[in-house]
């Protein structure tokens, strides 16, 4: 892996960066030995600012990370410490990638295959709010007990 840093700044960044590092020859990855905050990420001063250390060595190997995009430990890639800073090990993607990549509600919820009642998840029986997901069986199942609930109630009203 080749490094263009841009001035004698991002040199001195990277000598502090690569001095707090363990390498695990387990995984691969290069722990971060430095301040830490509680969740176990890194935290490094970088031009007069506190920064992730997993950000920072993204940067200095491969530069800016995109707009709208957050980096994420690969766990394909053997990475298992979220103190990790071996730039193979990161990618950025969107936040929603690296929640459903990660060890989350959100990842668990995206691996279901079936809704409660066990019908699939198919696209044909499935409303996809970006938020989450509905089965489509169970929503029109529901609206006709409300519907029938509805029509009762109007009949015993009357």
């Amino acid at each position: 892996m080749r490094v263009e840093l841009d001035d004698d700044y991002d040199v001195k960044a990277l000598r502090r960066l690569l001095g707090k590092v363990e390498y695990d020859p387990e995984s691969g990855c290069w722990v971060f030995t430095g301040a830490k905050i509680p969740t176990g990420y890194g935290l490094i001063g970088y031009r007069r600012k506190m920064t992730y250390a997993h950000r920072l060595s993204y940067e200095l190997f491969f530069g800016a990370i995109p707009d709208g995009l957050v980096i994420d430990h690969v766990k394909a890639r053997g990475c298992r410490h979220r103190s990790c800073v071996n730039p193979r090990h990161l990618q950025p993607v969107t936040q929603k990638t690296n929640l459903r990549r990660g060890n989350t509600l959100a990842a668990a919820n995206a691996a279901k295959t079936h809704c409660p009642q066990g019908h699939e998840y198919t696209p044909e029986n499935t409303y996809d709010y970006g938020r989450g997901r509905v089965c489509k069986t169970c929503r029109r199942e529901s609206m006709h007990k409300y519907k029938a609930r509805k029509r009762m109630e109007l009949a015993s009203a009357a």
